[in-house]
């Protein structure tokens, strides 16, 4: 990620997507801990809909990006993506697409859940373990910024009080 080459490509991708010129570009690009380009696009997103938010920070891109993603869907679809953010953020292990599905109490939701993981990509980690893919978010920070939204605490409410039914 710290390739000359990476960095010459990710600072040309930032000019043309988000408008910078050159040094404010190698300046943004200097301070992304996360080098990949993928993580530019959530940043394009938030300025093309916002452009005086304030984005200096991992957190403050992640915020915002999911108050996009509650305003595009609405609740209904936010609330599970939601639940999706949540399960990975307190997950201490990756997981496959089933185990996700049998976590969240869904049936059959395969394809649903495929674009929730969607439009968490920016953030994930997708590994091949016996020829399943498993998912994770892609570090730490990650998981502490999800772990600060208010989404997760009636997020695991609602999946403890599904599972203890499901035992009863």
């Amino acid at each position: 990620q710290d390739d000359p080459s990476n960095i010459k490509l990710l600072v040309n991708y930032v000019k043309d997507k988000l408008k910078y010129k050159k040094e404010e570009a190698n300046q943004f690009v200097d301070n992304l801990h996360d080098k990949r380009m993928l993580i530019i696009q959530p940043y394009s997103i938030i300025r093309k809909i916002a452009s005086n938010v304030r984005l200096e920070s991992l957190e403050e891109v992640i915020t915002n990006y999911m108050l996009y993603l509650r305003q595009l869907y609405g609740q209904k679809y936010y609330g599970q993506l939601s639940q999706v953010a949540s399960l990975l953020a307190f997950s201490p292990k990756p997981l496959a697409l089933d185990e996700i599905i049998f976590l969240l109490n869904r049936e059959n939701s395969g394809f649903e859940l495929l674009g929730h993981l969607n439009d968490l990509k920016y953030w994930l980690k997708v590994q091949v373990k016996n020829s399943v893919n498993t998912y994770s978010l892609v570090n730490n920070s990650v998981s502490d910024i999800l772990k600060k939204q208010d989404l997760y605490r009636d997020n695991l409410n609602n999946l403890a009080s599904n599972w203890i039914q499901q035992i009863e």
